[in-house]
Order: C-alpha cells, then sequence, then structure tokens
C-alpha cells in the first residue's frame, strides 16, 4: 500500500463511521510496534480473551504507524495482532531477503469484539506477505467448502508471448470439458500450467 492508497484507507475508514461493526483487515505498511493498550473495562464489558497489552517482533513505529493508530483511537477500532491466544507474540507478517515486519493488521470496532474468537498468522510462504486469519463466533451455521488451491507462481517473459498463447489455444481446442464449475475451472488452471511449461525440461518456470 502506497502513501496515496493509505490516505484513501484513511479518508474511507472516517466516512464509514456512522457504521457500527467494521472490520479492517490486510496490508496496510505502516509500523506501530506495541501500541495501543485496551482499558480493562472494555475488555470486561466485551467478554472477549484478548489481552489488555499488544506484542509485536516488530517493535518500529514510523509516521504512516502514527496516523493508523490515530484513526484507530478515532474510531474506535481494536488492533488484534499481538494480543490474541494465537498471535500472543506478534507473529511478522511480512518476511522477505530484505527484512522483516508487521505490517499487516486486522482490527475490529469494539461492537465486534464479542463475536472474535481468534486472530492468528500463517505460515505459508506463496508471499512475502504471510496470510493472517480472523475467526469469529457469530452462532450462524457453519458450511464446508472445496476451495480451489492457488495456482503456482509462474514467470512470464515477454518473448514468450506467441508460443505460450499458441500452446494454450491448442490445448483448448483438443479437449472438452462438459462437467461442473470445479471441473471446468480446474481444467483451464491445467491448461494454464501446460501451456507455461518450460520446453526443454517440460516443468513449469516458477519464481523462487
Amino acid at each position: 500500500m502506497d502513501q496515496k492508497e493509505f490516505r484513501v484507507l484513511i479518508k474511507l475508514t472516517y466516512e464509514l463511521n456512522t457504521l457500527t461493526n467494521l472490520i479492517l483487515i490486510g496490508d496496510c505498511n505502516a509500523h506501530i510496534g506495541e501500541a495501543q493498550v485496551l482499558p480493562a473495562q472494555l475488555l470486561n464489558q466485551s467478554q472477549c480473551a484478548l489481552a489488555k497489552k499488544r506484542r509485536s517482533k516488530d517493535s518500529k513505529i514510523d509516521s504512516r504507524g502514527k496516523q493508523f493508530l490515530e484513526m484507530c483511537e478515532d474510531e474506535n477500532f481494536v488492533i488484534l495482532n499481538g494480543r490474541t491466544l494465537n498471535d500472543q507474540s506478534g507473529e511478522y507478517t511480512y518476511i522477505s531477503k530484505v527484512g522483516c515486519s508487521v505490517v499487516d493488521f486486522c482490527c475490529v470496532t469494539t461492537p465486534c469484539l464479542p463475536f472474535v474468537h481468534d486472530f492468528k498468522v500463517l505460515a505459508d510462504t506463496f508471499s512475502d506477505h504471510m496470510p493472517i486469519t480472523l475467526q469469529l463466533s457469530t452462532g450462524m451455521k457453519h458450511y464446508e467448502e472445496n476451495l480451489t488451491p492457488l495456482l503456482p507462481k509462474l514467470i512470464w517473459v515477454q518473448k514468450n508471448e506467441e508460443v505460450y498463447q499458441s500452446r494454450l489455444e491448442q490445448d483448448l481446442n483438443m479437449t472438452v470439458c462438459n462437467g461442473s464449475v470445479k471441473e471446468e475451472v480446474e481444467h483451464l488452471l491445467s491448461c494454464i500450467k501446460r501451456a507455461a511449461e518450460n520446453r526443454k525440461g517440460g516443468n513449469p518456470t516458477h519464481r523462487q
């Protein structure tokens, strides 16, 4: 998130202040250290299992972080990073060869606190940004879904554009799939993967 996008986020949050139940989650590109201590009265009233003081493996606070904290204070957002059962240490949310930091946050407005069950940072490495998850207890029936896995990252080589297009068209024209939506999606993904395969090694070229 660049500075312009960050300003849009702050503006949008203030414009939505008439709504009581808000969840803000994602990459904010802001460093807030271990800031934001919650009053004990708020935790007692909401009956949620959250720590009063946050923990974080990233102690840095920058100017954008100060703006973010001010917005949370003004709009009654509670930052969940570093104060839940499965994120007691405030795990890094961004890990790369140049360093690690906590810049992806999950925040909820105070009326949402009774519904917060857990928050955690997942140790998946398909991106520099770790997935962050919020679990809510709403009393609603839970439905299991079969999710389509993400494609591996494939390097796009501009000079091979025509080769890729030709392979993909040929593969799609040679096969016919009249199954379910899930089967159609899986078929399309397999065609894309085959079209991106390396001509010599026969393996897809993945970004490391």
